[in-house]
């Protein structure tokens, strides 16, 4: 009985020693909270998703996104939802994509039986520049701190 007692707590150990040392490896610390505003042409901009692209690689460096609420509140998100961003300088892309000529009652009635009816074509309704980060001029610069308040204001072409 000894023994036995003596074998599983070197199992439960070596067990235990296993995850939290893959569990370091393998877990990211350092993402900051970090939320704000966006606008287009000093309004609220509701429905935009907002992606945020590392400008200096490192293993690391994540993106972080977010999608804009009602009265153009976002928060960002890397690993999980509303979690933040890591510290660091990131190129913003933001597109607000809505369906052009969306399907009748009677389409989507067809579709769900499987009958191809048409496409569909959904469109970037913000201007292209904020859609690339070749081409985008928006920039956010997170903080290590617990109070990041960020602001991006759009304005059309």
């Amino acid at each position: 009985m000894n023994k036995l007692m003596t074998l599983m707590t070197i199992c439960c150990l070596t067990v235990l020693i296993a995850t939290v040392g893959c569990a370091e490896k393998g877990s990211l610390t350092g993402v900051y909270p970090a939320e704000g505003t966006i606008t287009l042409d000093g309004q609220p901009l509701e429905g935009a998703a907002i992606n945020l692209i590392p400008d200096s690689t490192g293993s690391d460096k994540r993106g972080a996104s977010a999608l804009s609420e009602a009265g153009g509140i976002f928060k960002l998100s890397t690993l999980k939802t509303g979690d933040g961003a890591f510290p660091g300088t990131y190129k913003v892309t933001v597109t607000k994509m809505v369906i052009e000529d969306p399907l009748t009652e009677e389409e989507k009635a067809e579709s769900l039986g499987g009958k191809r009816v048409r496409d569909v074509v959904s469109v970037n309704q913000l201007p292209q520049k904020y859609a690339s980060t070749q081409f985008t001029d928006l920039t956010l610069t997170i903080e290590a701190t617990k109070n990041n308040n960020l602001k991006l204001e759009l304005v059309s072409e």
